[in-house]
């Protein structure tokens, strides 16, 4: 277990700094080698770059240090999927302000901290087409079993409004399938 694993109620914002910094060093020479399992051009790909971070990253129990945040008021680090080392960052940055130290990093940009959503909505328009004019989100419809059997129905659905249709295997058998 590491030192940002066994955070208690009783360090102050210095220890929670270097808990912080010790992480944010450890997410990131973890996903060098998740990286070089991608591959040699995943390096230069933004969205598998911060792939690799938020894997490193989930490998550990960061449960505690997420509760020191938010009593700091700071983030919890709940919502970095698509930025994990501009939040960590941005933490940092909160940290050292907080702790009246130089920042040991530098406050990301706006657009460095806004670029995974970027391209995920790029990739989502991309797949799925421009998003319906009357909303901004597409409707995913997990689609019963029965479904398979009454093309009516799938067929009302998408005028209602159904983008994509998931189907669970998880739920039948083989023979659901077969006919």
């Amino acid at each position: 277990m590491t030192g940002f694993d066994q955070f208690t109620d009783m360090d102050d914002v210095w220890g929670l700094t270097e808990r912080v910094e010790s992480l944010r060093a450890l997410v990131t020479s973890e996903a060098r080698a998740i990286l070089q399992s991608f591959g040699p051009e995943a390096a230069s790909l933004p969205g598998i770059v911060n792939l690799a971070h938020y894997l490193a990253l989930r490998h550990h129990d960061v449960r505690p240090l997420q509760r020191a945040l938010m009593r700091h008021g700071l983030s919890s680090l709940g919502r970095l999927e698509s930025r994990v080392l501009p939040t960590l960052d941005a933490v940092l940055v909160a940290l050292a302000a907080r702790a009246g130290r130089e920042n040991v990093v530098p406050l990301p940009s706006a657009d460095d901290f806004f670029a995974g959503e970027r391209r995920l909505e790029q990739a989502t328009d991309l797949m799925f087409g421009p998003p319906p004019a009357h909303r901004r989100s597409r409707i995913m419809v997990t689609l019963a079993s029965e479904a398979a059997d009454d093309p009516a129905f799938v067929a009302d659905l998408v005028r209602r409004g159904m983008d994509i249709a998931r189907i669970n295997c998880a739920h039948d058998g083989p023979e659901a399938g077969v006919q």
